[in-house]
């Protein structure tokens, strides 16, 4: 799907919370887009458009970038510099938001923890 907006997507839930029980996993996003020429990851755990990450080109035309995230529910979306808010193809769960469209939705499980 894909629309241009200047409206930011609001999560539809509120961001997930770290506390000590729940340690980080990194996270591998990636999404081909040919025409762009910068690409951000935006969402709950960036409070959108505050704290955008940008993605890599790693080869021509795809965009990848690793970030590491607390485990829970998690909204995201990518913003192409062309102002076009993208959902992830690859996301096995969606989320309507307020403006009309889907959020990309990732659920990260924490860790396993071996018994020492």
């Amino acid at each position: 799907m894909k629309t241009k907006t200047t409206r930011k997507p609001a999560a539809s839930a509120p961001p997930s919370k770290t506390s000590p029980k729940h340690s980080a996993k990194k996270v591998r996003f990636k999404i081909k887009r040919p025409k762009a020429k910068a690409v951000t990851l935006v969402g709950s755990f960036t409070q959108w458009e505050a704290q955008p990450i940008p993605l890599v080109e790693s080869e021509p035309g795809f965009w990848t970038v690793e970030v590491e995230l607390p485990s829970g529910r998690h909204e995201y979306l990518f913003l192409t510099d062309e102002g076009e808010w993208l959902q992830d193809s690859d996301a096995i769960k969606t989320v309507a938001n307020p403006w009309g469209g889907l959020n990309s939705v990732i659920d990260v499980e924490p860790p396993e923890s071996f018994p020492s």
